[in-house]
């Protein structure tokens, strides 16, 4: 039995605040995939939840303030008011009300947002370890070759193409360094192009991908010998063309497509089969799993299936916030109609219909 406890948008405030809940649960084993959301998450750096600074004890403390109803009732109010006061303001898109913030890599925010996600996730796996739970921890994946940085830090170069000389005298300048990792790409030359495409999404100011840091945390943590590490950014990186995880393995930024998600469940099945005496299976038939083809098939996911996934992708990455449009998204943009276009005239009439009204 699987139990799914995964939140939309949650980070690890929410998910120490619940642990014990789980724990009472006397659960085989806990899995974990969690990290992209600690600054744009409940109490986040870049959001407006964190009044006060970014203390964690703090950040506790007001969750269990905000339990009683006075707070909730106060809250209440407030958000009315603050509704009525910017009634004829246009709603902003994509969220970007939550993102309030742009973090630069290395500031005191960012160092604060890592040390609470250290702490957070370092209580979560002592709790679990309290009642010997064993926990299966998953290291973090994001589009790296397919995601243009939304924002960079300033100063801003000169207009044009970026030149090793021009990342050297903007370092820290995201889409620079995105711009030369397509570059190094098309030369030939992957191994440089991967270390500037990390480095484009670690310097993202708006992180809504988790940047290296954060994995690095996860790795250290692993090392308990209760917790099995399941290295998904490995898996990722070997199943990626020339190692760079891209379109064919996440929709957008950070959210897996079909394939991704079979990686990363066959990826967390595999390390469960290495410890099944510790979690207590007996008797499983590991060598049973399927391919992923065979899956797909099982649940039925289709060509209609995939035309309505795409068309929310679209959707999606047509509302990003960036300030201004890069080509990269536009191509895929081009590439994802072209593919709707050719698509579309399998489904039935009543499908297109369908597809049709649902804009």
């Amino acid at each position: 039995e699987v139990v799914n406890c995964g939140i939309t948008a949650i980070n690890s405030f929410v998910l120490l605040d619940f642990v014990a809940e789980i724990a009472d649960r006397s659960p085989d084993l806990v899995i974990i995939y969690a990290g992209h959301n600690e600054f744009v998450g409940p109490y986040g750096a870049a959001t407006p939840f964190v009044r006060l600074g970014g203390n964690g004890s703090f950040i506790r403390l007001q969750m269990m303030v905000q339990r009683s109803k006075i707070y909730y009732v106060l809250g209440e109010i407030l958000y009315g008011i603050g509704e009525w006061l910017s009634r004829d303001e246009e709603p902003a898109s994509f969220g970007l009300h939550l993102v309030q913030r742009e973090i630069n890599l290395g500031d005191e925010a960012h160092r604060r947002t890592e040390a609470n996600f250290r702490r957070n996730l370092a209580q979560i796996l002592g709790a679990l370890h309290e009642r010997d739970i064993p926990v299966a921890l998953s290291t973090l994946v994001a589009n790296l070759e397919g995601f243009y940085p939304l924002r960079s830090e300033a100063p801003q170069p000169p207009i044009g193409l970026a030149s090793q000389s021009m990342v050297d005298d903007y370092p820290r300048h995201a889409a620079l360094h995105f711009e030369a990792g397509v570059s190094q790409l098309a030369a030939g030359d992957s191994s440089a192009a991967l270390s500037s495409f990390i480095r484009a999404r670690d310097l993202d100011t708006i992180h809504l991908r988790a940047c290296s840091p954060f994995n690095q945390i996860i790795r250290e943590l692993a090392a308990d010998p209760d917790v099995f590490l399941v290295d998904v950014e490995r898996v990722f990186s070997a199943q990626s063309p020339r190692g760079l995880i891209g379109d064919e393995l996440i929709t957008e930024y950070l959210h897996p497509t079909v394939l991704g998600h079979y990686l990363i469940a066959h990826s967390m099945f595999s390390v469960i089969a290495e410890h099944e005496e510790k979690v207590g299976l007996d008797g499983g038939n590991w060598a049973g799993l399927a391919l992923f083809n065979e899956y797909t098939q099982r649940l039925g996911y289709g060509t209609r299936d995939q035309i309505l996934a795409r068309n929310d992708l679209i959707l999606l990455l047509r509302n990003m916030p960036y300030a201004e449009s890069p080509p990269i998204l536009e191509r895929r943009l081009a590439e994802l109609i072209g593919v709707q276009l050719r698509q579309l005239p399998s489904l039935s009439y009543a499908q297109i219909a369908n597809f049709a009204r649902r804009g």
